[in-house]
């Protein structure tokens, strides 16, 4: 009887072994953004305002535009020949562009609309290098 017991308690460790391996595996999975390469990324994210108002959650399906103006100097590395685009943001609240052209202005908006209509377009020019730039969208809901 004693080696039931023990048998039992085995089995029960084995048990919550094979949980916490494959805990650890899902853990290990969880998805990250992409790493950023070159081109524009523009990002959406929303906040409440006031203290306690949390952090910011990623925007998803927000829209994005992208409009080139003029050239600042060659292109960087890369097939950079884009001078426009639309996008859509992905689960991160992440729209890549990696062959828009760089190293020249850029007028970019990000429209909140769709998910969220209190909150207007941003619009902003500005001048991407030729390493490429983040652009960051936030909306502030108070």
């Amino acid at each position: 009887m004693k080696r039931l017991i023990a048998g039992a308690f085995n089995s029960k460790v084995s048990e919550f072994l094979i949980l916490v391996i494959v805990a650890l595996a899902f853990v290990g999975c969880v998805p990250s953004p992409p790493a950023f390469t070159t081109g524009i990324r523009i990002t959406m994210d929303y906040r409440q305002a006031g203290v306690g108002g949390g952090g910011a959650v990623p925007v998803v399906n927000g829209i994005t535009h992208g409009v080139m103006g003029d050239t600042l100097g060659p292109p960087g590395p890369g097939a950079q020949t884009a001078t426009g685009f639309a996008g859509q943001t992905n689960e991160f609240g992440i729209d890549d562009h990696p062959n828009a052209r760089t190293n020249a202005e850029w007028t970019l908006t990000a429209e909140f609309a769709p998910v969220l209509p209190q909150c207007p377009p941003a619009t902003e020019t500005i001048p991407v290098p030729s390493v490429g730039e983040i652009a960051d969208a936030h909306c502030i809901a108070f």
